[in-house]
């Protein structure tokens, strides 16, 4: 393994530690026994497929996510046009409006919970997105 770490050239990847790292910890007794280079490429082969698995069920997690927030933004966007047409049309109770403008900014947290528990991901994609939004509509909520 040494050798063969050794040997590879380094301009697509890491470099030496990272061919040991994959090597040896991918599946050990494996990579103790190797006799060969193609033992070696198996090895190397069967780390890729679970990285390729690991990601496909990290995306498929995202997109269940995505979906949820996608429910959770077209219910905020209702309640927002909701408050908004109760304040517009000058109705006596502002607290509805205040109300249906609170349940928006809660479902922007509610967006964001989903997308923070995904533990293979590096980062909530909306975080940013969700935060403006919660902000905006506690705001709103709290005027009204």
């Amino acid at each position: 393994m040494n050798a063969t770490c050794s040997s590879l050239l380094y301009n697509m990847y890491p470099g030496y530690d990272y061919c040991v790292g994959v090597l040896s910890s991918s599946d050990p007794a494996a990579a103790a026994a190797a006799r060969s280079m193609r033992d070696l490429a198996i090895i190397a082969a069967n780390a890729t497929a679970h990285n390729i698995t690991s990601t496909v069920n990290l995306i498929g997690g995202l997109l269940s996510d995505l979906a949820e927030c996608k429910v959770s933004y077209i219910r905020m966007g209702s309640a927002v046009d909701g408050g908004l047409g109760d304040l517009v049309a000058g109705h006596d109770a502002p607290a509805g409006a205040a109300s249906k403008l609170g349940d928006a900014a809660g479902d922007a947290l509610g967006c964001d919970m989903a997308m923070s528990r995904r533990r293979g991901a590096a980062k909530n994609v909306l975080h940013q997105e969700n935060w403006q939004n919660f902000v905006s509509a506690r705001f709103a909520s709290n005027i009204a």
